[in-house]
């Protein structure tokens, strides 16, 4: 077994118990959420449980920007949006799929919006997919991850990893988000899940945007490769 998955095992409780000192996962009952609850008048829910926990979908893919705000646009590769959306849809199958509506009342109000959806269920991860853009030096990838969150560090350094051996670009490791002056921050607090926020390539170099032209396939299926190996689907 990976190392990644034996850290998960150990980590996956706490974290669902206590997420960032803001969201407890626990029931009045003191069952955990997502299990069967156990005692006296819990025995006829058992069955409804066991459905409701194979079916459910544990990962949330949200596409960063919207259609008519579309985040960066690198060098000969499609703009941020489009680039994600298909790759998000590559993902359907095992994730679902979230959309931002629009800018229009702000960034914080759109983020929260759409965390309100997805904290309707119990999702084991949330990814947001977004790719950067800076001076045409900067390259490699990063991802963030909410500074008080273990999982999430732990899982923000697995895929950074993958994401820098599969497509050759820089490992610039995972980042911690921590304070809501930083681009990306309340996609990364809002959600009651771990969430990841990916940033692959810079667009705005064109080493890294080569290599990730017309590649939204692949990249989708190593994002599929790392939920296999942390047993996420």
């Amino acid at each position: 077994m990976d190392v990644i998955c034996l850290q998960r095992l150990k980590l996956h409780r706490q974290d669902a118990q206590l997420r960032n000192g803001k969201y407890m996962r626990d029931r009045a009952d003191g069952s955990s959420l997502g299990s069967c609850p156990k005692g006296p008048g819990f025995e006829s829910q058992s069955r409804f449980y066991y459905f409701k926990n194979k079916f459910m979908k544990k990962v949330a893919i949200v596409v960063g920007h919207t259609k008519l705000r579309p985040g960066a646009c690198g060098i000969d590769i499609p703009c941020e949006f489009s680039f994600n959306q298909k790759v998000a849809e590559y993902l359907g199958d095992i994730c679902d799929i979230y959309y931002y509506d629009s800018y229009n009342l702000g960034y914080k109000s759109m983020v929260k919006r759409n965390a309100d959806k997805m904290n309707r269920k119990d999702y084991d991860l949330v990814i947001e997919l977004h790719y950067n853009a800076a001076s045409p030096q900067a390259n490699g990838c990063e991802v963030f991850y909410y500074f008080t969150n273990k999982t999430g560090k732990m899982y923000a350094e697995y895929m950074s990893k993958m994401i820098s051996k599969v497509f050759k670009v820089r490992d610039r490791g995972a980042k911690p988000m921590i304070g809501e002056n930083q681009r990306g921050y309340w996609a990364l607090f809002y959600p009651k899940a771990t969430t990841l926020l990916l940033e692959p390539f810079f667009g705005s170099n064109r080493q890294d945007a080569l290599k990730f032209k017309g590649k939204e396939k692949e990249y989708s299926e190593m994002i599929r490769d790392f939920l296999k190996r942390t047993k996420l689907v």
